[in-house]
């Protein structure tokens, strides 16, 4: 019953946006890790297959920085290495349609 309610979630996040499925996955990811403190890296983001391809994930990650749902930040004086995490923007959509996760 939890996993419908969870694939449920999903689908009502794709109609309330204008995110696809595979962005809503990447944008889960990302908030997860955001959300555990533990930011993801764009390198790290670029090995999980399970969404896509690297070229695939690419693409998807794009999306989400054009459509202010991530955003990107470096650590400490390393400008090389980028790290991801959900825009003000994106968390109030999570909110809102996941009931506040």
């Amino acid at each position: 019953m939890k996993l419908a309610k969870f694939f449920q979630s999903n689908l009502d996040f794709v109609e309330k946006t204008d995110l696809n499925l595979r962005e809503v996955a990447m944008l889960q990811l990302i908030y997860i890790h955001a959300e555990n403190g533990t930011h993801l890296n764009v390198t790290t983001a670029m090995d999980t297959e399970y969404i896509g391809s690297p070229a695939s994930l690419h693409r998807y990650i794009d999306a989400l920085l054009e459509k202010n749902m991530v955003e990107t930040f470096t650590v400490g004086k390393s400008r090389r290495t980028k790290f991801l995490r959900p825009t003000n923007a994106a968390y109030k959509k999570i909110k809102k349609i996941f009931g506040g996760v």
